[in-house]
């Protein structure tokens, strides 16, 4: 003869056990299988509520990685503002950029005379 067994949650006599604290438990006080929770065993409600509990620590921690990545970020980003805005930063990239337009010019100058000595050769002599 099979022992009968009492729930552990609401003393009903039942014959299954939860899967994870192998506590005898009975339908009413077992976890339903639902869309959102796809279980396909037993599973007593205290066991489903500390994994609930253990998912939203985990969720919460996450979150706080998240936030505190975030405030980093916000404060490097602020920091770069502040310096790209400094008056000594700003004039060497004013400096930098006149450097790079001289440059430029003197490079667009040679490329010029280098075209005209071309043509020249080739016209024989009529554009010097």
């Amino acid at each position: 003869m099979a022992e009968v067994m009492f729930c552990h949650m609401c003393g009903a006599e039942t014959e299954y056990t939860c899967r994870d604290c192998d506590e005898p438990v009975c339908e009413d006080c077992a976890v339903a299988m639902t869309l959102q929770n796809q279980i396909d065993y037993t599973k007593c409600q205290c066991c489903e509520d500390g994994d609930e509990a253990s998912a939203r620590q985990e969720w919460l921690r996450e979150n706080d990685i998240k936030e505190a990545k975030k405030a980093i970020q916000a404060k490097r980003i602020a920091t770069r503002k502040a310096n790209w805005w400094k008056p000594e930063n700003v004039e060497k990239r004013a400096a930098a950029k006149a450097e790079r337009k001289k440059k430029q010019a003197e490079l667009r100058r040679k490329q010029m005379e280098e075209t005209l000595r071309i043509v020249g050769e080739v016209f024989g002599g009529m554009f010097r």
